[in-house]
């Protein structure tokens, strides 16, 4: 028998004994819905919930690809859609020992960064603040009898004023996806027999 035959003969063999695609697709929308829960676990665990936009940001979607003519596959996508600072949380910033370039201000000297729960999704301009070195405050926070050189109380500081903000990476995603390792594992054994 020929190498040729030899080859033919072991693809056919192979082709009869892999699962049908219906088991893996299952098997990936299965491993999709485990990437999807851990990662959203993981969000909740280092406190990366605000409104919640990061959390309902993740999608997963398994898709048929046609890239050959001779064979076509099941594509497995994971990711979040739509938060751009998702991508900051996940990686960080240099300045922080992330990937990413640190944070700067577009058009503005400072970013203002809220510190006070009251100042929480709320813009600096809504309040009538006073500048105070590198914050602004609420002048109505502040104590009547307060000298010069005193600190400033913390809850009459609404907003922090930064040249560029540093965000240490979280590595949310690869946390979920060290966890989900093993369950993964077994169920693309489980796909194998």
């Amino acid at each position: 028998m020929s190498k040729e035959r030899i080859i033919k003969k072991m693809l056919k063999d192979i082709e009869k004994n892999m699962p049908d695609k219906v088991r893996v697709e299952r098997a990936l929308y299965r491993i999709g819905s485990l990437l999807e829960k851990k990662t959203k676990e993981q969000i909740v665990k280092q406190k990366l919930v605000d409104l919640g936009g990061l959390m309902n940001s993740f999608r997963f979607t398994v898709t048929r690809s046609t890239k050959s003519k001779k064979s076509d596959y099941l594509v497995l996508e994971f990711g979040s859609y739509g938060v751009p600072y998702a991508r900051i949380h996940e990686f960080g910033t240099v300045g922080a020992g992330g990937s990413l370039p640190d944070i700067v201000p577009r058009n503005k000297r400072f970013l203002t960064i809220p510190k006070a729960p009251w100042a929480k999704r709320r813009r600096a301009k809504d309040f009538n603040l006073v500048r105070m070195g590198r914050v602004l405050v609420d002048p109505d926070k502040l104590p009547n009898n307060m000298r010069e050189g005193e600190p400033i109380p913390e809850n009459a500081i609404g907003f922090i004023l930064a040249k560029r903000a540093r965000i240490k990476p979280k590595r949310y995603m690869q946390k979920a996806l060290r966890q989900a390792r093993p369950t993964i594992i077994e169920i693309l054994r489980e796909l194998g027999q």
